[in-house]
């Protein structure tokens, strides 16, 4: 901590912008998780648009695990699991295959069926990783083929928002400290000189013809001052 009054002010000023900016930050990160997370939801969706009406043709010709070995091989990849959903609601892989994460898996997503082309989507914890999901209806629940096939990706929107955090921030902090401190000292020394003149004034009392300190600064250092100039015009008399 600093000994002079100064001093502590701009600390305490620069402090406050830091932990301002940190909260900021916070708020930031949240938002940035949610647009990510959505973006990466939105892609997801985009993808079982392009491949739900292979799946459907193959649905209907009886091709359709052939089918789904083809898509899941083609995206992983990208990094996206393939998944079929059956008439509990449960994500479960391809052909007993394991999730790029870990192990098969049997998670319940859906509480009531999908109507054919249907989209669903969510957040679940699959072989112990966070995904993100979403699920396409491909048949009504008469056929004998899944309820709905499902795309999921690990979701990363945490990492990625620290990303764009990281990236930006030190920035901000800077900018922040190059306005803040000239700031801070300025006014730390609206502060400190009037003071430093009562006290310059006060170390050489008593001295004849004292002349009045000018008034300076804030509310409560020009009260101090007149108080200390009235001291003075008395200890003068005296």
């Amino acid at each position: 901590m600093p000994r002079s009054l100064a001093g502590r002010l701009v600390a305490a000023f620069v402090a406050v912008s830091i932990v301002v900016l940190l909260a900021l930050g916070g708020a930031l990160f949240v938002v940035l998780r949610g647009l990510h997370a959505d973006a990466t939801t939105a892609s997801l969706e985009d993808l079982s648009g392009s491949v739900l009406p292979e799946v459907r043709d193959a649905v209907g010709t009886g091709q359709l695990q052939g089918t789904l070995l083809e898509v899941r091989d083609t995206l992983a990849a990208r990094d996206i699991d393939v998944l079929v959903v059956g008439a509990d609601g449960a994500l479960r892989p391809i052909g007993g295959q394991p999730l790029s994460a870990g192990q098969p898996v049997s998670t319940p997503v859906l509480s009531t069926p999908l109507s054919v082309g249907a989209t669903a989507h969510g957040r679940v914890e699959l072989s112990g990783q966070p995904y993100l999901w979403v699920a396409a209806g491909v048949r009504r629940a008469t056929s004998a083929a899944p309820l709905a096939i499902a795309f999921a990706a690990q979701d990363r929107s945490g990492a990625e928002a620290l990303g764009d955090l990281a990236a930006a921030i030190p920035a901000v902090l800077l900018v922040t400290l190059i306005v803040a401190t000239p700031l801070a000292w300025l006014l730390a020394r609206s502060v400190s000189r009037p003071l430093q003149r009562v006290a310059a004034a006060a170390a050489s009392l008593p001295a004849e013809g004292h002349t009045p300190l000018q008034p300076d600064g804030p509310t409560e250092v020009r009260t101090l001052i007149g108080t200390f100039n009235g001291m003075a015009e008395e200890l003068e008399s005296t």
